[in-house]
């Protein structure tokens, strides 16, 4: 989770948009990672608590960056950090099956997945092109 917690830190302390670019792209590569990690768990064997901070942070990062007000590589970022997270490809929980509020088995909360395709959508309608392109692959 240290990696995370330095991601973020840069996303939200640095001033150069490129380098909140980048974090922010980074920080899409390692929801895919922990993803992939069982239910639960984080990297270092941290509980679900740590996994709950990491979906609020990420949500509310990437809904704030998505705003078509933010430049053209804001949002283009925002794009490739979901599209990287591979959060779109999550199945809702079957009922009856799953831990509740988690989607299908990789602990991703449900109002997390949600909240991501909510932002794919947004940069969907993005006026530029390139940024519906990116929010459309």
């Amino acid at each position: 989770m240290a990696t995370w917690r330095e991601l973020l830190a840069l996303l939200r302390r640095c001033r150069h948009e490129r380098v909140q670019e980048e974090a922010l792209r980074c920080m899409g590569a390692v929801v895919a990672h922990l993803l992939e990690l069982p239910q639960g768990r984080a990297p270092e064997g941290n509980l679900q608590g740590d996994l709950e901070a990491v979906w609020k942070d990420w949500t509310a990062e990437i809904e704030a960056r998505s705003d078509p007000a933010l430049p053209h590589s804001m949002r283009e970022a925002v794009g490739g950090a979901v599209l990287a997270s591979r959060v779109l490809a999550l199945t809702p929980p079957e009922e009856g099956r799953g831990r509740s509020g988690q989607a299908g088995e990789s602990g991703a909360s449900v109002e997390a997945v949600a909240r991501t395709w909510l932002v794919a959508l947004r940069l969907m309608e993005d006026e530029d092109p390139e940024i519906r392109a990116v929010a459309a692959t």
